[in-house]
Formats: C-alpha cells, structure tokens, sequence
C-alpha cells in the first residue's frame, strides 16, 4: 500500500496540473484564441529553454549510462516496430498510416512527463541521468522514425535523400535546437 501511495503523490500533481489547464480551457477561463499561441510559445521557446539550460548544466560524460539507454531506446524501438507491425497485420492500415501509429508508440514524452515526474519522485540526483536520455531520445526517434517514414513513402527519392530529409526534420525542429544548443555551449 506504501507503494501505491507513493506513486500516486509522484504522478497526481502532474496530472492535476493538466487537468486544470484543461478545465480552464473547457470552462472558457482560457479563450480558445489563446490555446494555439500559448502552445506555440511552449514548444518554440520555453521548452527549447529549458532543454538548452538541462543540456548546458548537465555533465553528459556522467550521465550516459549504456544499461540505461539500452533499456530505453531497445524499448521504445521494438515498441515502435511492433506498433506498426500491428497496424499493418490487423487494421490493415497503409504504410504511412502505420509509422504514424508507430510513433505514437515510440514516444514516451519524456521531456513534458518524464522530467517533472522522475523529479518529483527521484529528486536532483535523477536529473542527470533523465538529461542524458532527454539528450539523445528526440535524435534517436526523430531519426528512425523519419527515415522509416521516408522509406515507406519516398515516392521515387532513394532512401539516402529520404535520410537526408528525415535529418533536416530532426535538427530543423526547436526542441532539437535547444538540447543541440545546450550540448554545444555546456
């Protein structure tokens, strides 16, 4: 029961948290004109921001446990290609269509739940480690998913411009920006 109560102190606030932003949208506190710029903010400065600052403080020698990271990206890849394996098999869902479910299958959101809820039930001393898989987790899926992506729908383009394209994706997205700016400065 111990163990119930803990988890629950960890993961309630952070869910009670969303759940307020969306009862403040859903009882119009929030206009709806505001949601799209307020995310847009979200995603293209503050958390780049935060992912620069983690990036710049964290010592990445340190924090980059092979087990861990085996672990995770091992998980999150057979994950990924069961997803859409089982998209193709049973729904019968087109190429494209199964690597959009794989990637809904491929990505924890370790940075908008991963981080506050690893703090809150680990502290500071889990940080560098969550930091370290944060570090490479969006260059690892971003890549592979992409790529598969390009390979299934390349449309003539040969599976090197296809990789090219998934790249420019990857490092052209704000998130990638922060976490490869913090890499670069720290």
């Amino acid at each position: 029961m111990d163990i119930l109560f803990t988890l629950l102190q960890v993961v309630v606030p952070v869910f009670l948290i969303m759940g307020l932003g969306y009862g403040m949208v859903r009882g119009r506190l929030i206009p709806d004109a505001v949601v799209d710029p307020l995310v847009k903010f979200q995603i293209t400065v503050s958390v780049p921001c935060l992912l620069f600052l983690a990036m710049y403080r964290t010592d990445l020698a340190a924090s980059l446990n092979p087990y861990a990271m085996a672990a995770f990206f091992g998980a999150g890849t057979v994950a990924f290609f069961a997803a859409i394996a089982a998209s193709r098999l049973i729904w019968r869902r087109r190429p494209g269509e199964a690597v959009a479910v794989g990637f809904c299958a491929f990505f924890p959101n370790a940075v908008m739940l991963g981080i506050p809820i690893a703090h809150r039930a680990f502290g500071d001393q889990i940080m560098t480690a969550v930091y370290g898989i944060v570090a490479f987790h969006s260059l690892y899926n971003w890549s592979v998913g992409f790529v598969t992506m390009e390979a299934v729908r390349r449309d003539s383009e040969s599976i090197a411009a296809g990789f090219i394209k998934a790249m420019k994706t990857t490092f052209g997205n704000p998130l990638m920006m922060g976490l490869m700016a913090g890499m670069a400065v720290g």
